[in-house]
């Protein structure tokens, strides 16, 4: 394993000027004495996330990793940096997240941020999202595949009291239910809506659909692994508003959903990514004839 780095160092491919997200120290963020206005962008990773996600695929540039010992030195970072308006700690330590998320309670101003699901449903988690009174983008990320991996409705429920929120994205458990789901109706703010959910049998149904009449809003919504069919495509033609639409590793959809995508009039882009072979190449042709306006991403 190589050393860490000695200084502050940009994650993928982000010039220093621009700092959108960084893997950083934060020991070094104390020492290095940057003004705040530097640092609008914060990420949190450690080592085991980083050497695990690149095994597979490389998600980040070289990244300032931190020890247990440097972490007791967060909530002065936290302190000096409450100007902070992004902050991303998907990628912190599974287990016994609390005390580093009680360390960045000074953070008040946040305008965006990502939490793996697990840290985001405990109290911690909630009090830290609670606080922000500008919140405009929330993202609770899952990185494991299984029934009961994800958010489930008690946290769905307190999520859409966060009435600011303009972009969301939950990777929702197996077990939400249409109960849980309706009740994002009253983000009425929402632009952007991504809800994945696991491919094992859902417990909500189509139903949960007509969440997405209320967000008049909304231009970006992807439903990825949702059990919806084809009806249910018709349904969506309702929120008027959409430019793209995700309906990737939607099983139960055939060739006939295409014909109620040709009925939204603002769609610019359709992403139905699956592993089968589900479509023919006449029924493309066929779309990007009638809509040539309209990207597919298959």
């Amino acid at each position: 394993m190589p050393p860490p780095p000695s200084g502050l160092e940009v994650a993928g491919e982000e010039s220093q000027a621009d700092l959108r997200l960084l893997c950083v120290d934060a020991y070094e963020l104390v020492a290095q004495k940057l003004p705040a206005e530097d640092l609008p962008s914060l990420r949190l990773v450690s080592k085991q996330w980083y050497h695990a996600a690149n095994k597979a695929v490389r998600l980040f540039g070289k990244p300032g990793f931190f020890s247990k010992s440097q972490l007791a030195h967060l909530h002065l970072a936290a302190q000096k940096f409450s100007g902070l308006s992004t902050l991303d700690l998907t990628f912190l330590p599974l287990h016994n997240t609390s005390p580093y998320v009680k360390m960045l309670m000074p953070l008040t101003s946040l305008q965006n941020i990502s939490m793996y699901y697990l840290a985001a449903q405990k109290a911690d988690g909630w009090a830290l999202l609670q606080q922000q009174k500008c919140l405009t983008t929330f993202r609770a990320v899952c990185l494991e595949y299984g029934a009961e991996a994800g958010i489930q409705d008690p946290f769905v429920l307190k999520v859409a009291s966060l009435c600011t929120l303009v972009s969301l994205d939950m990777s929702l458990s197996s077990r939400v239910t249409d109960t849980g789901l309706r009740s994002l109706s009253c983000l009425t703010n929402l632009m952007s809506l991504e809800l994945p959910v696991s491919k094992y049998e859902a417990s909500f149904s189509a139903n949960s659909l007509s969440v997405f009449t209320a967000l008049t809003r909304l231009t970006f919504l992807s439903l990825r692994g949702w059990p919806v069919n084809d009806v249910d495509v018709n349904t969506l033609t309702c929120v008027t508003s959409l430019q793209h639409l995700g309906l990737s590793e939607c099983e139960h959809l055939t060739c006939l959903c295409f014909m109620p995508l040709l009925q939204f009039p603002n769609l610019n882009t359709v992403e139905i990514v699956r592993g089968d072979d589900w479509m023919t190449d006449a029924i493309v042709t066929m779309f990007e004839f009638l809509r040539p306006s309209i990207k597919l991403v298959l």
